[in-house]
């Protein structure tokens, strides 16, 4: 970061177009380590980024952990440990009109104790890194069309300063985009074409509303039809977005659709 500091304004204006150039032929999830190690660092210092995107609302909310570190992968943390906390951060940021936020990270902000799953053999390890980070910066975008919020949260051992603020900033829509172009870090389930699977998978009423779903049908249209308010079908859909790990209604029919 004092390297970037110490060059002109034009100089800094330059290697922020360098940063944003080199994210758009981002396509896998190496390319996208490299990146965040790489170029992005002097702008945005940190060893931890943590991904969240979802409807926050609802507290419908996914999550990819990026580190240099092997261990350090989503599939290790508890995510009923870690979401409320991601929830938490959010509502955190709203309340502050939506601006780039530093903080010091303790137990309050973060409770690294209880993030890793006890079966994990390195739980100590891992929790002894977390515990490491002194520092949190959190920014995100809210989505005011839809329903795919996210979350930012770059963690580090040292002091974040106030100058990485508006890097932030500029840098936030390019970050989202390289995230957004590659699938979820950890793979998915696969899901087996049965009718016993789908039916384990979603109850009757659930592949009712589905159906008409995939027909273009609103929340109201599915509750008339269904003879249920528009409130139920919602609950339902709810559900049923857990189940398919879908984050919105064409995400839902396109993931439905391979089960039938």
């Amino acid at each position: 970061m004092q390297t970037i500091l110490k060059t002109t304004q034009l100089e800094q204006s330059d290697l922020l177009l360098e940063v944003i150039s080199d994210s758009l032929p981002i396509k896998t999830h190496f390319d996208l380590l490299q990146w965040l190690q790489g170029k992005v660092q002097p702008f945005l210092p940190h060893e931890i980024l943590i991904s969240a995107w979802g409807d926050f609302s609802l507290g419908l909310i996914y999550f990819d952990i990026v580190s240099s570190h092997p261990l350090l992968r989503t599939k290790n943390v508890c995510e009923n440990t870690l979401t409320p906390q991601i929830l938490k951060l959010f509502e955190l940021w709203l309340n502050q009109n939506q601006s780039p936020q530093i903080l010091n990270l303790n137990e309050s902000v973060l409770n690294a104790p209880s993030l890793f799953k006890d079966d994990h053999k390195q739980k100590e390890f891992l929790n002894f890194n977390f515990h490491e980070m002194k520092s949190v910066f959190i920014h995100g975008i809210k989505d005011n069309r839809g329903s795919h919020d996210c979350l930012y949260m770059l963690m580090n051992r040292t002091p974040i300063s106030d100058e990485v603020k508006t890097p932030m900033e500029i840098l936030m829509p390019f970050i989202d985009c390289a995230f957004r172009k590659i699938d979820q870090l950890e793979d998915e389930p696969i899901i087996q074409n049965t009718d016993e699977v789908q039916l384990k998978i979603l109850t009757a009423r659930e592949i009712e509303i589905m159906d008409l779903l995939r027909d273009g049908k609103t929340n109201r249209e599915i509750g008339e039809k269904l003879d249920i308010s528009a409130f139920t079908v919602k609950n339902h859909l709810q559900h049923i977005y857990r189940k398919l790990n879908a984050i919105s209604r064409s995400q839902a029919v396109n993931k439905y659709l391979r089960l039938i």
